[in-house]
């Protein structure tokens, strides 16, 4: 099924074969076990976000969030706006989502601090946080324990979640939680 989704007929161009999960449109071995190790992570559409014990309003963000559909200052230019792209959390580079959630240095220093003070694996501590999809699927992968993953996904949702609550408190509210923040964050565990 995922072969025969992966062609597209056209009736005025020559048929050629393209390889989606590669940004070459080739074949590759590594882009192959890439695929089959997480599933066509890309496609992962976090079926087991519905089922975390969180608020439904957390749970639309995220999955809008997996999508790229969060209006950033990147996906708001591509609607025409036409006002400061910025990232107000750290005030130097372009914001987009993958920016905010993942390059940022404030986000990447709270993502440490908060793994700093959380006995979490070992997987969870070694690296800054990838994309959504990606993150929590290998996570779900690497647990034994499904209520361990429950919980770690848990912690990653209210991450994600206090990260954008944040971002708004700055550009809305004109005003920052600072590290009470992650105080906020943590007692909710």
């Amino acid at each position: 099924m995922v072969v025969a989704n992966s062609f597209v007929l056209s009736n005025d161009r020559q048929d050629s074969l393209s390889w989606r999960w590669n940004s070459s449109g080739r074949f590759s071995v590594h882009s192959a076990t890439d695929f089959l190790t997480f599933d066509g992570i890309t496609n992962c559409n976090l079926p087991f976000l519905w089922k975390l014990k969180i608020s439904l309003r957390v749970k639309l963000f995220l999955w809008l969030a997996e999508r790229n559909k969060i209006l950033t200052a990147d996906n708001l230019v591509k609607r025409g706006w036409h006002g400061p792209i910025i990232c107000v959390l750290c005030n130097t580079d372009a914001e987009s989502l993958e920016h905010i959630m993942h390059h940022c240095s404030y986000t990447t220093s709270l993502w440490y601090w908060l793994m700093g003070r959380l006995t979490i694996t070992l997987a969870w501590r070694s690296t800054a946080p990838e994309g959504l999809a990606t993150h929590w699927c290998r996570l779900r992968r690497m647990e034994s324990g499904q209520d361990r993953t429950i919980l770690d996904l848990g912690i990653a949702a209210a991450y994600y979640w206090e990260i954008w609550k944040e971002r708004n408190r700055r550009i809305f509210d004109n005003r920052q939680s600072g590290t009470m923040l992650w105080v906020e964050v943590f007692s909710k565990l």
